[in-house]
């Protein structure tokens, strides 16, 4: 059974109120059991959390460390989050050139907001 399914859904549900008070903290808890499993989603979801600082200290360079490994996967929304971090030195020195470069492997994998960014950037 894929139980890190459920785990990702319990975190959404934390993080967002749903049947529950809201607790962020223990949306990353579950968004972080999820992701040891292997969830993508959450692992997203767990970027952004430290991207953000929502419900843990805000940590730049680890949320662009789990947006790079899944980028490298070829997920699409890692890959538009990962142009993100390169062209707003979000975790990283900012970098135009690798922005481009993830943009626009997002947009060829399908990302639609890669790809109305790609499009204003090249301008």
């Amino acid at each position: 059974m894929k139980v890190f399914i459920g785990q990702f859904y319990l975190g959404y549900c934390y993080e967002f109120g749903i049947g529950t008070l809201i607790d962020k903290g223990k949306s990353v808890e579950w968004y972080q059991r999820a992701t040891n499993n292997g969830n993508i989603t959450a692992t997203i979801y767990l970027a952004d959390c430290y991207r953000l600082g929502k419900g843990v200290k805000k940590d730049e360079v680890k949320a662009f460390g789990y947006y790079k490994i899944l980028a490298k996967k070829e997920i699409s929304d890692a890959q538009y989050h990962l142009g993100n971090c390169f062209y707003n030195g979000i975790g990283t020195k900012e970098d135009k050139v690798q922005a481009f470069y993830w943009y626009k492997k997002a947009s060829n994998d399908g990302n639609i907001f890669a790809k109305d960014i790609k499009s204003q950037i090249s301008k």
